[in-house]
């Protein structure tokens, strides 16, 4: 079995390396600017150490909810960015009997 070069490994160590600094950068700049607002030591913490899951989240919950939300008002093709048309896709899916309503 041959083992791969440092070459390929590097880069994402990298990249590890710099998500994680970011956030822990997050948490310590959430928790000094919470105390400078007066909010309380302990308080100030427990926030800073949920950051990182709120940032989570956002990215990887709360974002590609709204994205597809946004898309459903859209005329989407592939090869040309979303036309908006309004609430015409979902007039089309709840007319359209034959197919939708003994679903």
């Amino acid at each position: 079995m041959e083992v791969p070069a440092l070459d390929t490994y590097l880069p994402t160590f990298v990249r590890w390396l710099a998500v994680g600094g970011a956030i822990m950068a997050l948490t310590v700049l959430t928790n000094y600017g919470l105390q400078r607002l007066g909010v309380s030591r302990e308080t100030s913490r427990g926030y800073a150490l949920i950051m990182p899951w709120i940032v989570g989240f956002l990215i990887f919950q709360l974002y590609p909810f709204a994205y597809s939300f946004y898309l459903s008002f859209t005329e989407y093709n592939i090869f040309q960015p979303p036309q908006f048309i309004g609430v015409e896709n979902y007039r089309e899916m709840l007319n359209d009997t034959r197919t939708f309503w003994p679903s």
